[in-house]
């Protein structure tokens, strides 16, 4: 499948122009194809998800055994932990990407 219907696929399955782009952009600066990139978002998405459910474990932890100082302390770095992975990793793509891979697989 070439580029153009591969664009063409991801439009009709949720994909704005603006994310298509995005994708384009990274499709010709590091010269792979689309389902590579989409792949690697899944593996990103896949990880963040791990991470931030860790720092919830540990979050949940700290609440039940910890000090109110702690819960404090620790509320403020899992959350500044979250938000660093949403920007890190392009979660919106990532997530379009997960579901895309998940659902439509059988259409690459």
């Amino acid at each position: 499948m070439n580029s153009a219907e591969m664009e063409k696929v991801l439009y009709n399955h949720g994909f704005s122009p603006k994310d298509i782009d995005a994708l384009r952009q990274h499709v010709n600066k590091r010269h792979i194809s689309y389902l590579v990139l989409l792949e690697e978002l899944q593996k990103r998405f896949i990880g963040c998800c791990v991470l931030i459910l860790i720092l919830v474990g540990f979050w949940i932890k700290v609440w039940i055994t910890g000090s109110q100082e702690d819960i404090e302390a620790y509320s403020f770095a899992a959350f500044l932990g979250i938000v660093i992975l949403y920007f890190l990793a392009p979660m919106k793509l990532a997530v379009k990407a997960f579901l895309f891979l998940k659902r439509n697989r059988h259409l690459l």
